[in-house]
């Protein structure tokens, strides 16, 4: 990466869009993805295209959870000891595969990832508070919204 704000001795391995949900209320915004080698990076990428940096989650404590569906949900677990993050992060990510498949051969970490065959996922606040549920079903037309029931469904094509 060529900006001076770049950590040292960090090589960036990925970088991508994403859509980000908000924990309550499911409110979808931009974010860019960034993985280093050391860390995964999610960075504001709103219309003023500043990119200003919202996390910086170190991969040796991170757990991925992906669906087993063709939806693009990435649920990503942080530990409750970095706890001037909020929770759980909900992303969307268009090619999950491509990103979690670089990301685990660069890192040799594949143990991070948990691919769950469900059809509801749970995801947790601050301090390991139950968040919400985020529901995966199947249907012509992929989409991720939050649902009349309050959940945010997330729905995949077959």
């Amino acid at each position: 990466m060529a900006s001076p704000s770049w950590p040292t001795g960090e090589q960036l391995i990925y970088s991508c869009e994403a859509v980000k949900y908000d924990r309550r209320g499911y409110k979808p915004r931009e974010r860019a993805l960034l993985a280093s080698d050391k860390a995964l990076y999610v960075l504001d990428a709103a219309k003023s295209k500043t990119y200003k940096l919202k996390h910086r989650l170190p991969l040796d404590v991170l757990r991925v959870v992906v669906t087993n569906e063709t939806d693009g949900l990435v649920l990503i677990k942080i530990p409750q000891e970095l706890k001037k993050d909020k929770g759980d992060l909900i992303i969307s990510v268009s090619h999950v595969i491509e990103a979690l498949t670089i990301v685990t051969d660069y890192t040799k970490k594949p143990d991070i990832i948990d691919i769950v065959d469900t059809g509801s996922i749970v995801h947790n606040l601050v301090n390991g508070k139950q968040g919400g549920t985020i529901e995966v079903t199947n249907g012509p037309q992929p989409t991720i919204h939050r649902a009349k029931s309050g959940n945010l469904l997330v729905v995949a094509t077959p």
